[in-house]
């Protein structure tokens, strides 16, 4: 999933909760994860994560403080050699081994050039699911890129190599984390090359065509946290909400004037103060925005809800938002996860109800920018009859966004899972399909909304509400 690195900075934040001596001692030792290759060293104070495959045992994060774990990650003994563990919307089976396999016993890190190809080759061999889907040959990779590294490789040759294997598989849940900042700073330069054209600035586009949309649309605007939420009522009497990422709704009493750095640096703040955990705050945060929303909505004849510029966040917080709109509990799609040549027991999420639910009709606006947590609103919304997907498929973007290492500390993350709809189809790669299809790229769709042309998805979604 697409989550921007200020999140990630949030949800590492200190959390004050602490635990007693008996409930850490339930879960002290070693713990393999089913699927996902990871194994867990619970100790006194600290958790320490390995990141496992069949070539290398790699420490990727800094070790824990055991409350934060706990809190995190709110772990359960299913019996004394199990362990549940839920995350978002997600349940992670660990179960307990006695020592950490051989493969861990050597050095932690290895700077091997061929040894961080194999090792971050066979990652994917064994839990990559979308090689079909994406046209990919994992084999012949192998072949193709192996033979060009020795031990006289470069760490910018290696980390060039292995982005263009990024390239070719063209998933954008598939990209480095983490490398020195030397390093960084020259593959950047070695992607400008004698390039001398000014970078277009994607943020400000991408927020220009927010607010253009909503200030056609709407006479009085609200905003909500930089942009999260914008939503207003129409003239002709039709409610609309436009969620741009599903992440960063806490509400820290910020004023809405304040936008980008000048906001963000005040929520850092006020976060890091707050006694509740990030998870808490952003679902107070939602259940008081959609209760004003929805209260604004009550005499509406239907409702738009534009996630056209939506790029991800927080699978739960997706679900958080579609359950103001759903009226009784249901299973909305499943979802598994990739393991050598099988997955992991499937897994149903549902999609939980509001008792102040909106159940009029309502239209999804969809583009090709829709992407991660936003297709998961999109792929729940599959199950709510009173919706209307109106625009473009969405990315094709699906699975969690997982964390793993190479041998020399990089990290990246990647694909490993499956989401399926109730019918069991999947739409990672080809997206979403709206029941109506309108514009049919996104440089079209940002072109007429930032020129102010026609918005054909606006329209259409119009004309459908006020039949």
């Amino acid at each position: 999933m697409k989550i921007s690195s200020f999140l990630l900075v949030l949800v590492s934040i200190t959390i004050c909760f602490s635990f007693n001596t008996e409930k850490k001692q339930e879960f002290k030792g070693l713990w393999k994860s089913i699927g996902y290759g990871r194994i867990l060293d619970v100790g006194e104070n600290q958790v320490k994560v390995y990141d496992v495959n069949t070539v290398s045992c790699i420490p990727y994060y800094y070790p824990e403080k055991i409350d934060e774990f706990l809190v995190e990650n709110t772990p359960k003994l299913s019996h004394s050699d199990t362990m549940i563990v839920h995350k978002g919307i997600t349940t992670y089976k660990y179960y307990r081994i006695n020592k950490l396999p051989k493969i861990c016993s050597g050095e932690p890190y290895n700077s091997s050039p061929i040894f961080n190809f194999d090792s971050y080759w066979e990652t994917f061999k064994h839990y990559y699911p979308y090689f079909e889907e994406r046209g990919m040959d994992w084999d012949n990779i192998k072949k193709k890129y192996r033979p060009q590294i020795n031990d006289k490789t470069t760490e910018l040759e290696l980390l060039i190599i292995l982005d263009n294997i990024h390239k070719e598989l063209n998933d954008d849940h598939t990209n480095f984390t983490w490398v020195p900042n030397k390093l960084e700073k020259e593959y950047e330069q070695s992607l400008k090359g004698d390039s001398n054209e000014k970078p277009i600035n994607i943020d400000s586009l991408w927020s220009s065509g927010m607010v253009k949309t909503a200030d056609r649309v709407l006479t009085k605007v609200n905003y909500y946290n930089d942009n999260g939420v914008i939503w207003g009522v129409t003239d002709n009497n039709l409610g609309y909400i436009q969620i741009n990422r599903m992440w960063g709704f806490a509400d820290y009493g910020i004023s809405s004037s304040l936008k980008g750095d000048k906001f963000w640096n005040k929520y850092e703040k006020k976060a890091k103060k707050s006694k509740n955990s990030y998870h808490d705050n952003n679902n107070e945060g939602i259940k008081k925005l959609m209760g004003t929303i929805l209260k604004n909505f009550e005499g509406t004849d239907g409702v738009i809800i534009d996630i056209r510029f939506n790029r991800g966040g927080s699978d739960a917080i997706a679900l958080n938002f579609l359950s103001y709109f759903n009226d009784s509990s249901k299973t909305a799609f499943s979802k598994k996860a990739k393991m050598g040549d099988s997955f992991t027991k499937t897994q149903s999420i549902k999609l939980e109800s509001k008792p102040n639910a909106y159940t009029k009709k309502v239209v999804l606006l969809t583009s090709h920018e829709t992407c991660s947590a936003a297709e998961i609103f999109a792929l729940a919304s599959l199950s709510l009859p009173h919706v209307t997907r109106i625009g473009n498929n969405t990315s094709g973007h699906f699975s969690d966004a997982i964390t793993k290492a190479t041998p020399n500390g990089w990290t990246f993350r990647m694909s490993m899972e499956v989401y399926l709809d109730q019918q069991k189809k999947n739409y990672e790669v080809i997206g979403i399909p709206p029941d109506i299809k309108t514009e049919s790229t996104s440089k079209a769709l940002f072109e007429n909304l930032l020129e102010n042309k026609t918005d054909a998805a606006m329209i259409k979604a119009i004309e459908i509400l006020r039949k």
